[in-house]
């Protein structure tokens, strides 16, 4: 079992105080609905596990209206400030995205409000509904300890069937309201953009001083492109651990969409084979039963998309290589708040990454 599962690991620095947070939400969102008569937070808790793109709290509000009492659960996203993993991550424009989710068939919280004065919380924020249901962990795995790992084995098979069917929803969704997504500067198509974003990703990460295996992916991936790629929206962090699912197995949202863009669905696919793969085979639990693995995965994807999965693994290579670049940013941002970092030996550093992403390209190669 690799270090960061301890108890001692945390994901982000405390940074939220929820006594002065409760008593100023009570008030903002009094402000905001003032038919919300009497109304009290009667709980206000962050979620068992943080990203590094802004604090989630959980939020339970009473009041009264018309007819009585009643009872509301939201759910609340910080800007994530100086403790930011994610290049680009933007509290604003994932309103947008959420917004444009909503009226399509792809499960998403439902956006409520959005604040930008920094002077309500110290971050701005959005407001969405709660949506009930369970992501399976990050620290520890899913594969190691978690509802899914306590699940009967048809639960974990509906489970995993409903997230690809969800994934598959977003790669056929109308990409046309995202056309805010859009970043000509960064290149003409999906695939080139999304070079442009991760190749941004690392330069301000590394910090001046490089990383000759990240360079060596970035260069491999320009070099290798595939003839052909599909344009679209691309969730941008697709993987299991982002999948809430309820009691009976159903997907009732993706969540985090700091890094979506128009990249393509293969972007996703992409991410999705590298995480399942790092998860099944980096931590020495073997994936739950129950759970396709990735030839499985590539197949129900592409009957349900009636999309080419023939380059999946350019683009698990992509994901490898965008990864690395988060993860060294993540380690800079780590030992700027003096929280625990992982060594070359670890599942979560860099090299493991690397050495995994060299193993695809020989794969990928040797086709």
């Amino acid at each position: 079992m690799s270090s960061d599962t301890e108890p001692t690991w945390k994901s982000v620095p405390d940074r939220t105080d929820l006594t002065h947070t409760r008593g100023v939400l009570r008030k903002w969102l009094s402000d905001r609905r003032p038919d919300w008569r009497d109304l009290e937070i009667t709980s206000l808790r962050p979620p068992t596990t943080t990203g590094g793109t802004g604090d989630n709290l959980l939020v339970t509000v009473r009041y009264r209206a018309a007819g009585g009492p009643r009872e509301r659960k939201l759910a609340v996203r910080l800007a994530p400030g100086d403790f930011l993993t994610v290049y680009g991550a933007d509290v604003v424009q994932h309103f947008a995205i959420l917004g444009a989710l909503w009226p399509t068939d792809v499960p998403s919280p439902e956006p409520l409000w959005l604040e930008t004065d920094e002077a309500v919380l110290g971050l701005p924020f959005m407001v969405m509904a709660q949506v009930p249901g369970q992501a399976p962990p990050d620290f520890p795995i899913y594969n190691e300890s978690g509802f899914l790992a306590d699940a009967p084995v048809e639960y974990r098979r509906t489970a995993w069937r409903a997230s690809i069917e969800a994934l598959a929803k977003v790669a056929t969704v109308d990409a046309s309201p995202f056309a805010f997504l859009d970043r000509p500067d960064r290149g003409a198509t999906g695939l080139d953009q999304n070079l442009g974003y991760i190749d941004e990703a690392f330069e301000t990460a590394h910090g001046g001083d490089g990383h000759p295996g990240i360079e060596r992916g970035l260069e491999w991936l320009r070099r290798n492109r595939p003839r052909t790629s599909v344009d679209g929206l691309s969730w941008g962090d697709a993987r299991l651990g982002n999948v809430l699912i309820d009691e009976a197995g159903g997907v009732t949202a993706l969540l985090d969409w700091d890094r979506a863009s128009l990249g393509g669905p293969l972007v996703d696919l992409g991410w999705w084979l590298l995480f399942d793969g790092m998860h099944a085979e980096d931590y020495g639990y073997p994936r739950l039963e129950g759970l396709g693995g990735r030839e499985e995965t590539i197949r129900l994807w592409s009957e349900l998309t009636g999309l080419s999965a023939d380059d999946a693994g350019y683009f698990e290579i992509l994901g490898a290589a965008h990864l690395a670049a988060v993860r060294l940013r993540t380690i800079r941002m780590r030992e700027k708040h003096h929280l625990w970092v992982p060594d070359v030996g670890n599942p979560r550093g860099v090299e493991r990454l690397l050495q995994r992403m060299n193993r695809m390209i020989a794969d990928y190669e040797a086709r």
